[in-house]
């Protein structure tokens, strides 16, 4: 999900669709870079587009479209250094 006028996102959603599985089967792995999925007939390892706050994100089971919705929120980065001032120039 992108915020208007920005050029980073706020998180990464994940949609898994998962035809015959059950919530009880599906072993979830996130990490920071990537996110790994396992039940009895799918094995999924997606690498991330940014880093993520794995503590964070939370996952859900749609049993109705058969499908796992992984939202995961990304860790800002910055890019290069911030500009400082020297203390005299503040007012």
């Amino acid at each position: 999900i992108r915020h208007p006028g920005t050029a980073c996102s706020d998180e990464i959603v994940l949609k898994i669709k998962l035809p015959g599985a059950r919530m009880a089967d599906i072993d979830l792995d996130v990490r920071p870079t990537f996110v790994r999925m396992q039940a009895p007939k799918y094995k999924l390892k997606a690498y991330l587009p940014e880093r993520v706050d794995e503590q964070r994100g939370h996952a859900k089971w749609d049993g109705a479209k058969e499908e796992l919705v992984v939202t995961l929120p990304v860790v800002a980065q910055i890019q290069g250094k911030l500009p400082t001032s020297m203390s005299d120039e503040i007012d």
